[in-house]
């Protein structure tokens, strides 16, 4: 539960920050919804359903890495390590 809402403050702070990371400020408030139903016992009925939000936040985080790796700009030049040698 504490993950959760470090987490999301976390991202929240930088989606807030960096305006080509909006995407992270949508799960960041994801986040602090799922650790506020887990912190408020709303799931009490079924155990499952903690781990199903847990498995959400996971996704979403998924979701939100690769998101952001479309979003970098490519890089200048070569990559190191990739240089292509003639025999």
């Amino acid at each position: 539960m504490l993950v959760l809402f470090v987490a999301g403050g976390v991202r929240v702070v930088v989606g807030m920050t960096d305006s080509r990371r909006r995407v992270l400020l949508a799960i960041g408030v994801f986040d602090i919804v799922l650790g506020s139903l887990i912190w408020a016992d709303l799931p009490s009925s079924a155990t499952w359903v903690i781990g199903l939000l847990i498995g959400l936040h996971f996704l979403i985080g998924g979701v939100a890495i690769v998101a952001g790796a479309y979003d970098e700009p490519p890089a200048r030049g070569r990559p190191r390590g990739l240089e292509v040698r003639s025999a």
